[in-house]
Parts: C-alpha cells; structure tokens; sequence
C-alpha cells in the first residue's frame, strides 16, 4: 500500500514561515533557524511517499518521491523505517539532515538540493 502526502494538503502538520525566497537550488543558504520538513519539502516542491508493508510485520517506509543521496559522483536510495509512520519519517529525517539530494535524477526535470541541517518533524 503507497501512501502520497501531498504537503500542499496536509493542514494538521504545523510549519515554519520562512521569509525569504530560495535563490536557485541552493535552499540551504535562506535558511537560518530550524525548517519543519514539510515547509523544506514545500520549498523544493517535493512530495513525501510513505507506505506500509503488511507482510513484514506492518513496517512503514518513508522517502521523498524520486530523490537519490549526492555522494561525490554516486547516487544511492534512502529510506526511512519504523513501527508507524511518524517514527518512519522521523528515522528518514535523521538520515537526510545535511545531505545533498537530488530530485528526478535521470530526467531532464533533474534538481539538486543541499538539505539543512537542522530539518525536523513533529507531529502534533
């Protein structure tokens, strides 16, 4: 089962105002206190997937939809685990924090991000 969040529509998760516009792709540099990762999500214009695996003891499974880690010249999937959905996301943010992203990898759509370090999720 695929769950897509849309973060246009989710109106229960509380975000960060963020007073600048990003210059480019590099989001990173506007950023000066902590972003909710819903609001850095809005900014790239990034949609969160989560799904839920029945057959493996109801494990969930979070990432943002066709993004690879920018390591020197390798592209490697990620993903975030966990019991629910929020530890899930929360297990994909620790991993995220500081990376370089890229979105749409081998399309013509291709957009690169440099994730903040102090992104985080709550969940209220």
């Amino acid at each position: 089962m695929i769950y897509i969040i849309s973060t246009n529509i989710i109106k229960t998760m509380q975000t960060e105002n963020i007073t600048k516009e990003p210059q480019g792709n590099d989001v990173y540099n506007v950023l000066t206190t902590g972003v909710h990762l819903f609001a850095f999500l809005d900014m790239i214009n990034c949609s969160l997937e989560i799904r839920r695996y029945p057959n493996q003891d109801n494990r969930w499974l979070a990432e943002i939809e066709h993004c690879e880690f920018k390591e020197g010249v390798i592209l490697s999937g990620s993903y975030g685990t966990g019991k629910n959905p929020e530890q899930a996301i929360e297990d994909y943010v620790r991993q995220i924090k500081g990376k370089h992203i890229v979105i749409n990898a081998a399309t013509k759509y291709r957009k690169e991000y440099h994730v903040p370090t102090n992104v985080y999720f709550t969940c209220r």
